[in-house]
């Protein structure tokens, strides 16, 4: 009998441009996640990327402008 991976979906507000705990929690999972586990973390970032264990969206330019006056 084959075991299927299992896949664990992170979901943050924070992205790997800074260093900081999350960053460093979030590095040390997908490095040393166990075999037959692969993470993938999803978040936002200014830099958008699509790689197999990450996923940050960019947002457009227009939805980071503040709307109130």
């Amino acid at each position: 009998m084959t075991h299927r991976p299992v896949r664990v979906a992170v979901f943050t507000d924070n992205d790997f441009a800074k260093v900081n705990g999350v960053t460093t929690t979030l590095s040390a999972l997908l490095r040393y996640a166990p075999s037959g586990v692969r993470p993938r973390v999803y978040t936002h970032s200014d830099i958008a990327a699509d790689e197999p264990e990450y996923l940050a969206l960019g947002a457009p330019a227009s939805a980071s402008r503040s709307t109130a006056r």
